[in-house]
């Protein structure tokens, strides 16, 4: 699968670094991109945010807030492409969330990528899980959410060929749910001591109940 992620920062660099090692072709997209391969020891191409955009089935939202509901305004050919969006909307300490209840993050982006299917996924899981994960009992769940439900399938397809369970969780609007538990998994981490590449959530399920 072509995927293009825009934003080199730890959650872009690692999302990359995994789904190369699971076979996609990634190309990561930074307003620096000379720079941002200066720093990169992994041999991921990097490229421009538009190169990202024209190179990627999914376009993965990996900008944090509100540079990234910002930079959509200025990237163009998004029309008809899954968009995903790991982002929340944080405050500056990244503790606590700035929308909620009424309108997500995603919802939000949404609105600012006009003509794309977007997608909320890996908000709640820390970089450091997806690429060096401490030994765990089971593989993480990945929860997801959109509106459509054929960029969801390719969503969905695309955590499962990282090894990770992928856990539907209903339409976008589901984001504003997601985001808090986002917020709970960071209180875990720097609250409670908990090493960010060890924790993770899962989801049981009944024989019975849908995937």
């Amino acid at each position: 699968m072509n995927i293009g992620i825009l934003g080199s920062g730890s959650m872009g660099t690692a999302l990359a670094i995994r789904l190369l090692r699971a076979g996609h072709d990634v190309r990561l997209g930074s307003r620096n991109p000379e720079r941002a391969a200066r720093d990169d020891g992994h041999a991921i191409s990097h490229c421009s945010y538009d190169e990202a955009v024209a190179h990627g089935e999914i376009v993965i939202l990996a900008i944090g807030w509100p540079h990234g509901v910002e930079a959509l305004q200025a990237i163009a050919g998004l029309n008809g492409k899954i968009l995903l969006d790991v982002s929340n909307p944080e405050t500056e300490d990244g503790r606590d969330l700035v929308l909620g209840h009424t309108i997500s993050g995603a919802e939000t982006v949404a609105q600012n990528a006009s003509g794309a299917f977007v997608v909320k996924a890996f908000n709640h899981v820390y970089a450091e899980l997806l690429v060096e994960p401490a030994p765990l009992p089971s593989n993480p769940s990945v929860l997801f959410c959109g509106d459509d439900a054929s960029a969801k399938q390719t969503v969905r397809t695309m955590i499962e060929s990282c090894g990770l369970d992928a856990v539907d969780v209903g339409e976008l609007s589901s984001a504003r749910f997601l985001e808090p538990m986002a917020m709970l998994t960071v209180r875990m981490v720097r609250v409670l001591g908990n090493a960010p590449n060890a924790i993770a959530w899962k989801v049981l399920r009944g024989p019975d109940a849908p995937a």
